[in-house]
C-alpha cells in the first residue's frame, strides 16, 4: 500500500472552491486504477432530496436542508387529513433529507460522494482507507437538532440565537429565515389576545388633546425567558374630542413567545371624573352654584371653561332645581368637523340656612302675590 493525497481532479468540486490537501487516504496500486473507474457513476440522489442540482452552493445546501427538514418532519405529518400513510411517508421522506444534508455540507464527504456514490460511501471504496468510511449517518433527530438547536419543529425558528452549522458558522435565524419562510412561520404560532389597558383621560385632555407617553411591559408573564429590556414608552396624541371607549391600538408591541406571536397592545380611554363638568356625547354640562336671591332675581354665572377661558353667562329668567341654561358652541369639539358641541349649565341652588321671623313673613308675602 501506499499513502498518497487525493489527486486535484478528485478532491477539487467547482461548487465548493476548496482543496483538502491534509486529507490522507491508504490506496493499493491494484486497485487505484479500479477506484477512479467508479467515478464516473456519480449519483445525484442526495441532490434529488434536498431539490438541488450538483452544482449547489453550501449556502443553497443549508437553505434546503431548512427548508425540506421542516416541511417532512414527522410532528408536522402527524395528521394529514386521514392519510394514515402520511407520516410513515413523511418519516422516510425525513431521514432521507437529513443524511443527504450530512453527506453533502460536509466537504470531505461531499467529494466522495460525488465521485463514487452513495452506497461506495456506506460500504466503503475499495482500496481506499480512510476515517470517514463507511459512512454511517447518524439518527435524523439529531441532525435535526444539530442544525436547528432543538428538535422541536414548531419550536426551531422561534429563538433568536445562532444556529451552529457542520462547517462552524454561527447565522442568526432571523436572517436565515425570513427569506425562506415568510409569512409561514407566523401561521405556525398562535395568535396572542390583544392586551387592554384603561387609560384614564382628563376631560380637560379630551376638550384640548395632548401628546402622552407611556410605558408598558412588553414581556408575558407566561414568557419562559425573560429580556433585559421589558419596558418601553409608547408615544401618541389624545385628539381633541376623543370620546370615552375609544381605543388606540398599537400593533405587536407584547413580545412574541416560543408558541404565540407578538401582541397588540389596545389602550381604551376612560374619561376621569370632573369637579363642575361632565360630559354629555359632544355637549358639556356644567353645575354652576348659585344663591337662592339669584336664582329668584337674576344675575350672572361666571364660568371657567376647561381651556381656562372666562365665560359669564346671564341669568334672566327664575332658576329652578332643573333649569337648564345652554351656551351654544362651548361644548366638546366634534372630530372631523370644525364645530363643537353647546355648553349645559345647570344649577345647584344655595339655600339660606336661616331666617329670622321677619324675613319669613315679608318673603311670604311676597310668594304669594307673585303666584297670585
Amino acid at each position: 500500500n501506499i499513502c498518497v493525497c487525493l489527486p486535484a481532479c478528485l478532491v477539487y468540486h467547482p461548487s465548493l472552491s476548496l482543496c483538502l490537501p491534509n486529507h490522507h487516504f491508504q490506496l493499493s496500486n491494484a486497485t487505484l486504477s479500479t477506484t477512479f473507474e467508479m467515478t464516473s457513476a456519480a449519483s445525484t440522489t442526495l441532490y434529488d432530496h434536498l431539490k438541488l442540482t450538483p452544482n449547489a452552493s453550501l449556502k443553497e445546501i443549508h437553505a434546503a436542508f431548512r427548508r425540506q427538514a421542516l416541511k417532512w418532519h414527522p410532528k408536522r405529518n402527524e395528521s394529514s387529513n386521514g392519510d394514515k400513510s402520511a407520516p410513515l411517508v413523511a418519516s422516510r421522506h425525513f431521514a432521507d433529507i437529513c443524511e443527504s444534508y450530512e453527506v453533502l455540507s460536509d466537504a470531505r464527504l461531499r467529494v466522495l460522494y460525488d465521485r463514487f456514490g452513495l452506497e461506495a460511501l456506506r460500504e466503503g471504496v475499495p482500496g481506499l482507507n480512510s476515517s470517514l468510511l463507511p459512512f454511517k449517518a447518524h439518527h435524523p433527530q439529531t441532525t435535526f437538532k444539530s442544525f436547528f438547536g432543538t428538535d422541536n419543529p414548531f419550536e426551531s425558528f422561534f429563538h433568536d440565537y445562532g444556529l451552529t452549522f457542520s462547517d462552524g458558522r454561527n447565522q442568526s435565524p432571523a436572517h436565515q429565515f425570513n427569506q425562506d419562510f415568510g409569512p409561514r412561520i407566523a401561521d405556525l404560532k398562535r395568535k396572542r389576545p390583544e392586551v387592554v389597558q384603561t387609560l384614564y383621560v382628563s376631560l380637560s385632555d379630551l376638550y384640548m388633546g395632548r401628546e402622552m407617553r407611556v410605558s408598558i411591559e412588553t414581556s408575558s408573564a407566561s414568557d419562559t425567558a425573560q429580556s433585559p429590556d421589558t419596558q418601553k414608552t409608547l408615544t401618541f396624541r389624545i385628539e381633541p374630542g376623543l370620546n370615552t371607549g375609544s381605543k388606540i391600538r398599537f400593533e405587536k408591541q407584547i413580545n412574541e413567545t416560543h408558541n404565540h406571536q407578538a401582541a397588540d397592545i389596545v389602550f381604551v380611554i376612560e374619561e376621569k371624573p370632573h369637579e363642575r363638568y361632565r360630559r354629555e356625547g359632544n355637549n358639556l354640562v356644567y353645575t354652576a352654584e348659585i344663591d337662592l336671591v339669584d336664582a329668584l332675581t337674576g344675575g350672572f354665572v361666571e364660568i371657567t371653561t376647561l381651556d381656562q377661558r372666562q365665560l359669564r353667562v346671564p341669568i334672566n329668567d327664575i332658576i329652578s332645581p332643573h333649569s337648564r341654561k345652554i351656551v351654544k358652541n362651548e361644548g366638546m369639539p366634534i372630530r372631523g368637523a370644525q364645530q363643537r358641541g353647546d355648553l349645559h349649565v345647570v344649577f345647584d341652588i344655595r339655600f339660606p340656612s336661616t331666617l329670622s321671623p321677619l324675613q319669613k313673613r315679608d318673603l311670604r308675602a311676597t310668594l304669594e302675590e307673585s303666584s297670585s
